[in-house]
């Protein structure tokens, strides 16, 4: 049996773990995202926060940055340090504030996630595991080491972990709350409790942003296809009533106030945006398949060395979102305006949860409970071996992103 996530161990490890990840990213968010795109959104939630008017097809970011600001003691920050009185700094810390509580949220998730993967060990080393997991789970990015000499860590990849992005981070932790109620409750009779909350959810992350919905939809659909036996058994009221009919419903209604929303704003445009994309960094398209291995390397690692990995629900469900993503990215063409990362912003999503779902096969499969009942075979040294090293290059790689981004930020794209 898994342990209770409330066992003061695990307690303990996750409140070290938001430590951790606060101290990492709060910095770094500082650093670059004021420097590249929260500026805009911050300029938006000001005229927001002025006029009382929303603008734009989705604003959960705007108006929670609003909503920090009004909670900020401004005046006692006057008395201690005027500058931080400021109007500006006033905004930047708010929405700098938004995203890195978003990102403590998103790693209390991943470490309760991995706490109730782990089947067998004792509860240090399960808290001790699940944490260090986390950790590295909320820096990863792809292996660059192809690439880091030429000073070029994120164009052409799909990133896992970025800082610049407020919209994406904010939206991690609903895609993966709702990824694991749809995938953990497909099938079997849910109560309406969790149906309500499935809706919520579902609300709050096109709230936040669109990219993984417009992903997950399809990759649903997907799975309930590749499982047709069992479509009797699966729970209408919760994927249709509680995820597809509202996400249907509010994707179209930020369709029609969306400036892609007339007929020309999607065009299927084969490899152009690729293309487009690969020519900031003077490459080949054909090397977006190298950049993508480097970007799927644990992942797949996994895939090689747990027999089987692909009949966990959530792992399969988790790739063909990815899939799905990746499709957009290689076929279609926003017309309106050119942005060639647009469409890996889903990519980056489904990627994490990848990354998630991989890593809590390999923690069961592999990690320190396997293997206890008698004597550890070469085959699941060299398995532990294999993937353990995967991920450390991928952390490794996060690692140096985020110093560069702290230190240079934008500079290493």
């Amino acid at each position: 049996m898994a342990l209770d996530r409330r066992d003061p161990a695990i307690v303990r490890v996750r409140l070290l773990v938001g430590a951790v990840v606060s101290l990492i990213y709060f910095p770094v968010v500082w650093s670059v995202a004021l420097r590249t795109d929260m500026e805009a959104h911050l300029f938006t939630a000001e005229q927001i926060g002025i006029s009382g008017q929303g603008t734009g097809p989705y604003g959960l970011f705007e108006q929670l940055t609003i909503a920090v600001r009004a909670l900020l003691p401004v005046g006692e920050l006057g008395l201690v340090a005027p500058a931080m009185s400021d109007r500006v700094f006033t905004w930047d810390l708010s929405g700098v504030l938004v995203v890195v509580g978003a990102a403590v949220v998103t790693a209390d998730l991943v470490v309760r996630r991995l706490v109730n993967a782990m089947e067998q060990g004792g509860r240090s080393r399960v808290a001790l595991s699940s944490g260090l997991a986390t950790v590295g789970l909320m820096v990863v990015t792809p292996v660059t080491l192809l690439t880091v000499a030429q000073q070029h860590l994120y164009v052409g990849y799909v990133t896992v972990t970025m800082y610049h992005n407020p919209t994406v981070t904010l939206s991690r932790p609903f895609a993966i709350g709702l990824f694991w109620l749809v995938a953990s409750r497909m099938y079997g009779r849910s109560k309406l409790t969790t149906v309500l909350l499935t809706v919520a959810v579902s609300v709050l992350v096109l709230m936040a942003k669109p990219s993984f919905t417009t992903c997950f939809l399809p990759a649903v659909a997907l799975a309930l296809l590749w499982g047709w036996r069992r479509l009797r058994s699966v729970d209408w009221r919760l994927v249709g009533l509680g995820f597809v009919l509202p996400s249907v419903l509010l994707l179209a209604v930020q369709l029609v106030r969306s400036p892609t929303g007339d007929s020309s704003g999607l065009a299927l445009a084969p490899l152009v945006v690729l293309r487009r994309l690969v020519e900031q960094r003077a490459s080949s398209p054909w090397f977006f398949l190298v950049f993508l291995l480097a970007s799927t390397l644990f992942p797949l690692t996994v895939l090689v060395c747990v027999s089987g990995a692909l009949r966990e629900r959530l792992l399969r469900l988790a790739w063909l979102t990815l899939f799905v993503a990746l499709g957009y990215f290689l076929l279609l063409e926003i017309t309106v305006y050119v942005d060639p990362g647009d469409f890996l912003w889903g990519a980056q999503v489904g990627l994490f949860l990848v990354f998630i779902e991989s890593t809590a096969v390999a923690l069961r499969v592999l990690g320190p409970g396997a293997g206890l009942g008698g004597e550890l075979d070469g085959s699941l040294t060299v398995r532990r071996l294999v993937t353990g090293s995967a991920f450390a290059l991928h952390v490794g790689c996060g690692v140096l992103f985020a110093v560069v981004e702290y230190l240079q930020p934008a500079r290493w794209w």
